[in-house]
């Protein structure tokens, strides 16, 4: 969490409503960032040949956030994240979806899942 946000998160928990009342915070967990093994990145080769077998073109990008799929990568588990449609600004007023992507989308992962003996 940004020090700003924990911040402002601390300074709403220090205020008190009501007399007599204290509250405390304690993070107890936090989000952990996909860092890609290499079974994580053998499973998006594989994701990425079945688009490209049906013609679309999939690249993989480090956005440096985080996201459930940290949860699955750090208990070990081959993990690739944001396989869905296309789209932007995420968590803003100004998100996003492609529609067209969709069903493309959806179809590369299918595929994925139906050959992932493959891998």
């Amino acid at each position: 969490m940004t020090s700003f946000a924990l911040a402002a998160i601390e300074a709403i928990v220090a205020e008190m409503h009501v007399p007599g009342a204290r509250s405390s915070l304690e993070i107890t967990g936090e989000f952990e960032p996909l860092v890609a093994s290499d079974a994580s990145q053998r499973l998006f080769g594989h994701y990425a040949a079945c688009a490209r077998s049906l013609g679309q073109t999939i690249e993989g990008v480090f956005a440096g956030g985080c996201a459930d799929s940290g949860f699955a990568a750090s208990a070990g588990a081959p993990t690739i994240c944001a396989v869905g449609p296309i789209g932007g600004r995420a968590h803003s007023p100004e998100e996003y979806l492609d529609v067209d992507s969709i069903v493309p989308r959806a179809q590369a992962l299918a595929l994925a899942i139906m050959r992932l003996d493959a891998v």
